[in-house]
């Protein structure tokens, strides 16, 4: 701003004012100075400042907490990244004159031709504006449930959390996608431990901790993977008692009755159902175990016997409930008992004399 020579006195103090004004701006402070503000790892924080002046603090910068700054316009910009410190302190801006010279305003208006109206310089200005900080270097963690045998998501399965670095507990349950999110969970470091508390039916609980270490601005992940509760079966078969000679039960009449071989299908919701698996009896009639299957209605039923067995096939579907028994019950197994109906011949003898006629009132005796 310049003033051109002459005038009274009235234009002169005008001036002196305007030239005070912008003086007064120069030392202006930012409207956040001496502000407290938190910032979180991974979350910038811009503060805008309404008198316009920060744009002028730039040098002699005192940041203890090694926060990264930027200034644009009017406003600034702090964030906190791994190597920031985690705690409360403060970012400092020194007032930077260093490209402007000192000036100093003379007048001989009032008779002193070395009279100084007002001036600034490297003292009047040696002002610094100062943003009190609370680092928080805090991460994330995210519990994903899922179906151990197949991967798709488990919906509904809680978990109990807690923090090593004195973090407040939390209890959380899996949404649909399978998932819960705790979102600045804790401090950069502290060890979380996730438990699982409850899963939905037919999962078996598996109540086993995982640790995890959170990381500053970051989501670190935990997967829990569970088991669906299942059972197998096998069948036990019988003859049914001889009504010819002896036998009946695992006594098999002679040589020409086996078990050995025979098979039945495990069927899935109905007798006429989709096959599932197919187990095959022992010389002693107990077959072997099923595979494991989910919890549902099964049905065992005889596959077609062979003659060399000497049975008669058993059309009988056998209902098999595969029920769930709680989160904190294992698999099941269970023996289907089954019996089958042996082979009969009749024989007839008809006595005759060899030369002439049938020969009458003789016994047989068996």
């Amino acid at each position: 701003m310049t003033y051109g020579s002459g005038g009274d006195i009235a234009k002169i103090m005008d001036f002196k004012n305007k030239i005070t004004v912008e003086v007064d701006k120069l030392i202006q402070m930012p409207s956040f100075d001496g502000q407290t503000i938190t910032v979180k790892a991974g979350q910038p924080i811009t503060l805008t400042d309404t008198n316009g002046v920060i744009s002028r603090f730039v040098s002699g910068v005192n940041n203890p907490n090694n926060l990264n700054y930027s200034i644009n316009g009017d406003q600034l910009t702090l964030s906190a990244d791994a190597s920031s410190i985690q705690g409360s302190g403060k970012i400092e801006f020194k007032y930077d004159l260093s490209d402007k010279p000192a000036a100093v305003w003379k007048s001989t208006a009032f008779g002193n031709p070395n009279q100084t109206m007002f001036s600034y310089g490297d003292e009047p200005f040696n002002e610094v504006t100062t943003v009190n900080v609370v680092v928080e270097k805090q991460g994330s963690l995210e519990i994903k449930k899922v179906d151990k045998q197949t991967g798709d998501v488990v919906p509904g399965t809680k978990f109990h959390v807690t923090f090593s670095d004195g973090s407040p507990a939390q209890d959380v349950t899996t949404g649909a996608d399978g998932t819960a999110t705790l979102t600045d969970a804790a401090a950069d470091g502290a060890t979380a431990t996730v438990t699982e508390t409850s899963v939905p039916a037919p999962y078996i609980l598996d109540p086993t901790p995982q640790t995890v270490t959170i990381v500053s601005a970051q989501t670190v992940h935990v997967t829990a993977k569970n088991s669906r509760q299942q059972g197998r079966v096998r069948i036990d078969k019988t003859l049914l008692n001889n009504i010819v000679t002896n036998g009946g039960g695992k006594q098999l009449p002679n040589g020409s009755y086996a078990f050995a071989g025979i098979q039945f299908d495990l069927l899935k919701d109905s007798p006429t159902g989709a096959v599932v698996d197919t187990v095959t009896l022992d010389a002693n009639g107990l077959s072997n175990w099923s595979k494991y299957v989910d919890v549902g209605q099964y049905y065992l039923k005889e596959k077609p016997v062979a003659n060399s067995t000497g049975q008669i096939t058993n059309g009988q579907a056998y209902p098999v409930k595969i029920s769930y028994g709680g989160a904190s019950s294992g698999n099941s197994e269970q023996t289907i008992t089954a019996d089958n109906k042996p082979v009969h011949g009749q024989i007839t003898i008809k006595k005759q004399d060899l030369k002439v006629a049938p020969l009458h009132g003789i016994g047989i005796i068996h």
